[in-house]
């Protein structure tokens, strides 16, 4: 028997249902989940005073992002209170380690305030 017989039988025990496609077959749901990481990247590195971007940066930037989106629950996912992050890990994010906001208040100085 095959490896990929074992994998699949593996796989049908567990319940797991995988959906295998060619190599030139787009799913739509992956292409738009491409599209929204690339858009929030791109929000991201316009907020930058960078020119170019340093490989690494890109990388975190991404992380973030994905980090972010399986923060919260899918509306069609596989749980409707857990989100993708808690059933992969296990953790939930810990809301005043992860949720803070961080404001640059130095360009608000009062001397650089002027009253009309």
């Amino acid at each position: 028997m095959g490896n990929s017989k074992k994998n699949q039988k593996v796989l049908d025990y567990s319940g797991i249902n995988l959906n295998i496609t060619g190599q030139d077959e787009h799913i739509p749901a992956v292409k738009r989940l491409i599209c929204t990481v690339k858009e929030r990247v791109r929000a991201i590195a316009n907020e930058l005073p960078l020119e170019t971007y340093l490989h690494h940066l890109i990388v975190e930037m991404v992380y973030n992002i994905m980090f972010w989106i399986n923060c919260f629950q899918h509306r069609d996912g596989l749980h409707n209170k857990l989100s993708p992050r808690t059933i992969v890990t296990g953790t939930l994010i810990d809301h005043n380690k992860h949720c803070k906001l961080n404001l640059d208040l130095t360009y608000m100085s009062p001397n650089n305030m002027t009253i009309h």
